[in-house]
């Protein structure tokens, strides 16, 4: 019976002994839900401990054509990485008892031609895939007398797209094609017998401006301003695509399934 009890005691101990040394927790997000070209976004990391903890090293491996930079705080020291001039690697000396602290790493994608911040161009870092980034914290933790090297190690990914005013351009082209193939299906006898009125090749080609542009500017007017709101709204919570030739596409579709008598209706509409 007493060996019950001392087998229990020293379950009780160890189980004691585990918690009150338990691992700290991470929490590791972005500012932002996407990674548009030319703009700058924030990798935080979030470090609470309930034992004290020491010597720990924050460092982000980011993906090709991408650039960080960490940034510096009370208590919180940056240090060069090895063969840049850049601070890439956060220092803390230790946390007490029911301690956190966030580390903040600012992230530059590559611009808005495609080109890293630093170093030269080395492929066209392709927006299909979305961008991983591996984070890692290394520290000591204290087990009663002993002192332990441990290392905490996650993966977190982004969507990489273009920028908003490439996929705005873009859409907006998308929309004139997308017109300009609705039009010219749509009124195609009308077209082809002003056509026919002269032989001349660059003729023709006025004649199927005049015919497909001026004679419908009011139309096409109203069709890019209700797409540009459009494609804004699309964007509302991030790009809904991730390039530009994408967002071509997408405002293909927007002017090929407008509604002509709507868009006549809302430009008749009077306050």
């Amino acid at each position: 019976m007493d060996r019950v009890f001392l087998l229990a005691g020293a379950l009780a101990t160890a189980l004691f002994c585990d918690l009150a040394n338990s691992d700290p927790t991470f929490e590791i997000s972005m500012s932002s839900k996407v990674a548009e070209k030319g703009h700058t976004f924030q990798i935080l990391v979030g470090l609470k401990t309930d034992e004290p903890i020491e010597d720990i090293v924050i460092s982000v491996t980011e993906p090709d054509g991408f650039y960080i930079e960490a940034m510096e705080s009370p208590g919180i020291a940056a240090e060069n990485e090895a063969m840049t001039d850049f601070h890439s690697v956060l220092k803390i000396g230790s946390l007490g008892q029911k301690s956190s602290v966030t580390a903040v790493f600012k992230v530059w994608p590559p611009d808005l031609l495609g080109n890293p911040r630093e170093g030269e161009k080395r492929s066209l870092y392709s927006t299909r895939a979305p961008k991983v980034f591996s984070v890692n914290v290394f520290y000591k933790a204290k087990n009663g007398s002993a002192i332990t090297e441990r290392i905490y190690t996650e993966k977190i990914s982004i969507r990489y797209t273009t920028s908003i005013g490439h996929y705005i351009l873009s859409g907006l082209f998308g929309v004139l094609l997308g017109f300009i193939v609705k039009i010219a299906t749509q009124y195609k006898e009308e077209i082809n017998a002003s056509l026919k009125k002269d032989e001349a090749l660059s003729q023709k080609a006025k004649a199927f401006f005049i015919e497909v542009f001026l004679a419908r500017f009011p139309l096409l007017l109203t069709l890019l301003i209700i797409g540009f709101g459009l494609l804004l709204s699309l964007a509302k919570d991030g790009l809904p695509v991730t390039s530009w030739h994408q967002a071509i596409a997408l405002g293909i579709g927007i002017g090929l399934l407008s509604d002509e008598q709507l868009i006549t209706k809302i430009k008749k509409y009077k306050v």
